[in-house]
């Protein structure tokens, strides 16, 4: 922490020195009593088997180079939760003795596409388990790594196919019996008509209802499963962003307009002053683009839809080599150029004959023709097809190996906006796109010698190309410090005795963002991406509820303050008290009016004493227990049908108010030719998610230590 404050400073230059000088102190002071590091090697512990921090590091290093872009945390709960269910789906196979057998592993391997079309494991042409094992065995001798490689995948594949025939066993005992449909058809179908009074809670003040805080504990612990929480702490921040200020705005909007003409700059290699072309006049407009923008040259056509928002009125009006800018584009300014401007199809369908030479892109190494070899050939196809469709077709089946295989060489479909240079060919979309529908020619590109067809053109729209030059507004160094100054004086002012952290922030004019529920496996904070250290920092044992820290980010500073810790279990009557206070009001207004109302046993009677008129509700189902201009209420529906016709039931405590009901008329639907169907319905019902529960079911049983928070 201090470490990451004395290279802050020496960035920052010594007239910072002044600011921190204390503070760093202090800091000091507190890294010298700060809790030590978590020595244990032991990542977690799953019904008793322990799982090794640098095994399970490993996994995740592993699945983050796989993935690339994928987050540390993120990469840990991936690795942890595969472990986990590998642990608990195979506790329960070996306790009920499921394993895959050889035999059908191999039925497995040969309906995978990755396997069945694997030629290595081809006997005349088709699949064969005993070649596929002559290769797994020969593997575990020459080469270790891939046989471990491959061990994985075989456990993968096992617990997939294990877990496939458990929930099929555990499917085929769930069933709809025909009672359950008749009773499902019912609840569906049957309908009640009923007159009611509605005494609401409402018409008692809330004022006079006192509720207290051992009445809440007392609902939470009659009702512990509906309030069991995780561990999550409050957390308050401000963060001081390095972002640009207008006068950065300004000066590379400048640079900017200096760029539009030639202009005269001395250089400090060789001690004279260059001449430096503009955008204006500048001949190779390619190199210029490249040499000064943060951003390629992109020799493509634009669609006006791809301009820059509020931009494109006065982009697409400019003439051929007209300059227009510098002009703002997000957190950037540009300067553009008029190159060319042409009609372009945005959508193009087209056909291709490839034949791949050695060492281009598409050979996979599987071609010995030379690149001359392959000319020759594609010569002798072009003259075949140039004329001939079927021909083309033909030929495109039998020698292509892309997915345009057994499609006449068909590629579909392709749209000019959506390319790119990464995923298309430039000599394959500029044939497509600038020739005219019907025409065929031989091309080259990176994969090979293409006979290429144009089948179809749509959607023609204006194309234009242009030449930017792109820079993003970053922070200057003065706007750097300034910030840097900025959070160090307010984490100075808040870190004193009995600071009030909000009105130190109000008094700066800073914003206090607020962080609640965060939880101990948390990748980032809300308002914050990827800032795991704050999250950590809330759970170490030793942060205490009022602590505050500063957080050096790549993009500012935070100054956290923790305001609230709960630890996992049952959650507090603070807590729950906005959730339950109403729930016990209600009861205790129920009680109230059931006494008041209890001598009256008819409808007439309620209604004249409580001078709540008598009101009528049709057409009630069983199923969704909702009456219009009330809402929910299941108790009063389910009532309901119970009642005989002409009844009226007793004082009824529902979620809006207390009822008594009497049953005008019960409707019976029409009975079916048979409640198949709806006994279908009914085990469809009870397998929907039935895989995720039964998971969760196993995992509810199952031991777990889990430690990820103290590494992660």
């Amino acid at each position: 922490h201090s470490m990451a404050i004395l290279g802050s400073i020496r960035k920052r230059g010594i007239f910072l020195i002044l600011v921190i000088g204390m503070a760093l102190f202090a800091f000091v002071i507190g890294d010298a009593f700060s809790s030590g590091t978590n020595t244990s090697q032991t990542l977690g512990v799953i019904d008793g088997e322990e799982i090794s921090i640098q095994t399970f590091g490993n996994e995740v290093e592993q699945l983050e180079r796989q993935y690339g872009n994928i987050g540390n945390m993120q990469a840990a709960n991936i690795v942890w939760n595969r472990k986990l269910r590998e642990a608990v789906m195979n506790k329960t196979f070996d306790e009920l003795g499921i394993s895959l057998s050889r035999e059908a592993l191999l039925k497995t391997l040969s309906e995978s596409p990755q396997f069945a079309n694997d030629p290595r494991f081809f006997t005349n042409g088709i699949f064969d388990p005993e070649r596929f094992s002559e290769w797994v065995a020969e593997l575990k001798q020459t080469n270790p790594a891939v046989f471990a490689l491959w061990k994985a995948q075989e456990n993968s594949i096992a617990i997939a196919e294990n877990e496939r025939f458990y929930y099929d066993l555990i499917k085929a005992g769930t069933i709809g019996t025909l009672k359950e449909g008749e009773f499902l058809y019912q609840s569906d179908n049957d309908k009640a008509d009923i007159k009611y009074v509605k005494i609401p809670y409402s018409s008692i003040p809330d004022s006079i209802i006192t509720v207290s805080n051992d009445e809440i504990n007392s609902y939470i612990k009659k009702h512990e499963k509906e309030f069991e929480t995780e561990a999550t702490r409050d957390i308050n921040y401000v963060f001081f962003e390095e972002k640009p200020s207008e006068t950065d705005f300004n000066n590379t909007k400048e640079g900017l307009s200096n760029m539009l003409n030639q202009r005269v700059e001395y250089n400090d290699v060789s001690k004279l002053s260059d001449t430096l072309p503009g955008l204006k006049d500048v001949k190779d407009i390619a190199a210029f683009i490249n040499e000064y923008s943060e951003e390629k040259y992109q020799d493509k056509y634009l669609f006006e839809t791809q301009f820059p928002v509020g931009q494109k009125d006065s982009l697409k009006i400019l003439e051929i080599n007209e300059v227009f800018g510098p002009y703002k584009d997000r957190d950037f300014f540009k300067l553009s150029k008029m190159i060319a401007i042409r009609k372009v199809p945005d959508s193009v369908k087209a056909a291709h004959i490839i034949i791949p030479f050695a060492g281009s892109f598409a050979s996979n190494n599987q071609t010995s023709l030379s690149k001359t070899e392959a000319k020759s050939k594609a010569d002798s196809i072009f003259r075949l097809v140039r004329n001939n469709k079927q021909k083309f077709t033909e030929i495109a089946d039998s020698i292509n190996t892309d997915g345009s295989k057994g499609k006449g060489g068909d590629i579909g479909w392709t749209k000019y906006s959506q390319i790119s240079d990464a995923s298309f060919d430039r000599d394959f979309s500029d044939f497509i796109y600038f020739n005219k529908t019907g025409a065929i020619d031989l091309v080259e590109t990176k994969y090979g010698y293409h006979i290429i067809r144009i089948d179809d053109q749509k959607d023609f729209k204006k194309g234009y190309k242009l030449a930017t030059v792109v820079r993003k507004v970053v922070p200057s160094e003065e706007t750097s410090n300034d910030v840097f100054a900025n959070a160090t004086k307010f984490e100075i002012a808040v870190g004193k005795e009995n600071a009030d952290f909000d009105s130190i922030a109000k008094q700066g004019s800073y914003r206090v963002r607020p962080a609640l529920g965060v939880k101990k496996l948390d990748q980032n904070i809300p308002g914050l991406a990827n800032n795991r250290s704050v999250v950590k920092w809330a759970f170490n044992k030793e942060t205490e509820v009022g602590a505050i820290k500063r957080f050096n980010l790549p993009s500012g500073y935070v100054i956290a303050q923790l305001t609230a810790a709960q630890e996992k279990g049952i959650s507090s009557v603070e807590k729950a008290k906005t959730r339950v206070l109403p729930i016990i009001r209600n009861q205790k207004k129920a009680q109230l009016i059931i006494e008041k109302y209890k001598a009256q046993t008819k409808l007439t009677e309620l209604s004249e004493a409580s001078e709540e008129a008598i009101k009528t509700a049709t057409g009630l189902i069983m199923k969704t227990p909702t009456i219009s201009g009330i809402g929910r209420e299941p108790k009063l529906v389910g009532t309901a049908f119970g009642l005989a016709q002409g009844s009226n039931s007793k004082l009824i405590e529902g979620k809006n108010g207390v009822y008594m009901i009497e049953l005008s008329k019960l409707i019976p639907a029409p009975a079916p030719n048979s409640y198949i169907s709806y006994a279908n319905t009914v085990r469809n019902n009870l397998q929907q998610g039935l895989n995720t529960k039964v998971y969760n079911a196993l995992k509810e049983e199952t031991d777990i230590e889990d430690n990820r928070a103290d590494f992660y």
